[in-house]
C-alpha cells in the first residue's frame, strides 16, 4: 500500500473562515461555500473576490467529501483527510480511506473542541 499523498496532490482545500463559514476549493474549478450558521451552501466560480477572501485563511488539504452527519450538538461535514492506494482496476487507482476529519458546520458555538455528547458518535465512525 502506498500513501496517496505521495502519488497525487490532494484535489481539494478546506478553508475555515469566520462565523461558521467554510469554503472547499478545487483549483481551476468552483468554490463550495458552506455557511453553517444559516445552513446554506452555494457553488461560485473561482473568481478574484472569492479567492482574495480565502487567502486570509490557511488551507487544509482534503481528498474528498465523505458525507454529512447530524449529531446531538448539530451538523457535521465529514471530509477525507488521508488515503492510501490499495490497488488498481482497469488502470485506475483504488483508494482506502485512512482518516476522516469532522467539521462542525452549525451555528457558531465558540469552541472548536468536539462536545462530549458528539465524541462517542465520531469515535464509532
Amino acid at each position: 500500500m502506498v500513501d496517496a499523498s505521495l502519488l497525487l496532490t490532494p484535489p481539494f482545500s478546506l478553508y475555515e473562515l469566520e462565523n461558521s463559514q467554510f469554503a472547499i476549493r478545487r483549483p481551476n474549478c468552483g468554490i463550495l461555500n458552506i455557511n453553517g450558521g444559516q445552513r446554506q451552501t452555494s457553488v461560485v466560480e473561482d473568481s478574484y473576490h472569492e479567492s482574495s477572501k480565502l487567502q486570509s485563511s490557511t488551507p487544509t488539504p482534503i481528498f474528498g467529501i465523505f458525507g454529512h452527519m447530524e449529531l446531538p450538538s448539530g451538523p457535521y461535514l465529514i471530509l477525507i483527510s488521508r488515503t492510501t492506494v490499495v490497488g488498481q482496476l482497469m488502470k485506475c487507482n483504488i483508494y482506502r480511506v485512512e482518516e476522516l476529519k469532522f467539521v462542525y458546520v452549525g451555528k457558531s458555538r465558540g469552541s472548536k473542541d468536539v462536545p462530549p455528547q458528539d465524541k462517542s458518535f465520531i469515535d464509532m465512525v
